[in-house]
């Protein structure tokens, strides 16, 4: 018995089957390396992916879902569950948030602190439905990330910008700032006085039209 070697000589359909699965191989890998990468930028960027089955309820989240709320891995994540981890002063808002998009049937997101076994963190949530062929949702798909960082940097940057705002606005010396144009964008009180401009009349003009120096 000799084996068909030349692809010419095999039948039609064993080439169509040969070709399917060379295809569905092909598929394959391209969908491995995707997900692949996916996993590797939500690694690195500390995000965890989250999947809530509308009709029984069922959530299904992934490893840093789980260590970003603090659970072990016997617990079971739920909509209660997820809501009791929040902060006290975050919960109502954010449960009106997920009723509303289900109302709609639209995405959401929205931001909030949950209270675990580390303190407190500020967390970005954004999800997206998946509707039925009748045009119900049936699930909701999203992310969380971890911004506590950058909050806390928003934060200092803000406290820094209300020190400096004080420390202006009681110096006996006059202040303007400008932008780049030379438009007006900040004057104290004793600039105010000065040039008989108020801030706000102010902001936006030329300094020339402020300021005349001989």
């Amino acid at each position: 018995m000799s084996l068909v070697r030349d692809p010419a000589h095999l039948p039609l359909y064993l080439i169509a089957q040969i070709v399917d699965i060379s295809e569905l191989k092909q598929s394959e890998q391209v969908n491995r390396r995707l997900m692949e990468r996916i996993k590797l930028a939500n690694e690195a960027g500390g995000i965890g992916v989250w999947e809530w089955n509308l009709l029984t309820g069922e959530m299904l989240w992934d490893k840093r879902m789980y260590a970003l709320f603090g659970l072990v891995p016997h617990e079971s994540p739920g909509y209660d569950l997820w809501v009791h981890l929040l902060h006290p002063s975050d919960r109502e808002h954010a449960a009106l948030t997920v009723q509303q998009a289900i109302e709609l049937r639209s995405a959401f997101h929205m931001e909030y602190r949950i209270v675990n076994a580390d303190g407190q963190r500020w967390v970005r949530t954004q999800a997206n439905r998946i509707l039925s062929k009748e045009g119900r949702i049936e699930r909701m798909l999203g992310i969380c990330q971890d911004i506590t960082p950058l909050r806390n940097l928003n934060d200092a940057l803000f406290q820094e910008k209300e020190r400096m705002a004080i420390t202006l606005d009681s110096i006996g010396e006059a202040v303007i700032s400008t932008n780049e144009a030379m438009r007006v964008a900040f004057m104290n009180p004793v600039a105010e006085k000065m040039s008989g401009w108020s801030q706000q009349q102010a902001a936006g003009k030329p300094l020339s039209e402020l300021l005349h120096i001989t």
